[in-house]
């Protein structure tokens, strides 16, 4: 009788430590989101400080919702996630008044949550479309082109 209740007790042993095994290992796969990305949460979208700047030389608020979602685009495609990012030292640079469509030129500083600063250079024409470029802060070699975003210079 010992016998039978100590390996029905080895049994029942046996299956909870499965059960337990089993269940953490569940706990810990990420399921995927409705986007398809693979994680179990939506990455939270960056503060963006500094628009204001922008938006008093001429840029639309369109334009700079384009700019903001092609440096989301560059940043998580880089694999940074960072909660803040400012626009400063704004320069504005030229206008191309014999193009089509007048495209203006600014440069700034975009700097991600006080580590990392790039170089940014932005077109910006009609009433929507931009197209940023990012450099490194201390290297002149081009990391990022958004290519034409909102429209183009060409089909306004």
């Amino acid at each position: 009788m010992q016998k039978k209740l100590l390996l029905i007790g080895s049994g029942v042993a046996l299956i909870i430590v499965l059960f337990v095994l089993v269940s953490a290992y569940y706990s810990n796969v990420t399921q995927p989101t409705a986007a398809g990305t693979g994680s179990s949460s939506p990455a939270i979208p960056p503060t963006f400080t500094g628009e204001d700047t922008l938006i008093n030389i001429g840029i639309t608020s369109d334009q700079v919702t384009n700019m903001e979602k092609s440096l989301e685009q560059y940043l998580s495609s880089d694999g940074q996630a960072p909660h803040m990012v400012g626009f400063s030292s704004l320069q504005k640079l030229s206008v191309n008044k014999n193009a089509p469509t007048p495209i203006w030129t600014v440069a700034f500083l975009v700097q991600l949550d006080d580590k990392n600063a790039y170089k940014a250079k932005m077109d910006y024409f009609g009433p929507s479309g931009i197209r940023l470029y990012l450099y490194g802060q201390n290297d002149p070699t081009l990391l990022y082109d958004s290519q034409n975003v909102g429209g183009s210079p060409d089909s306004l």
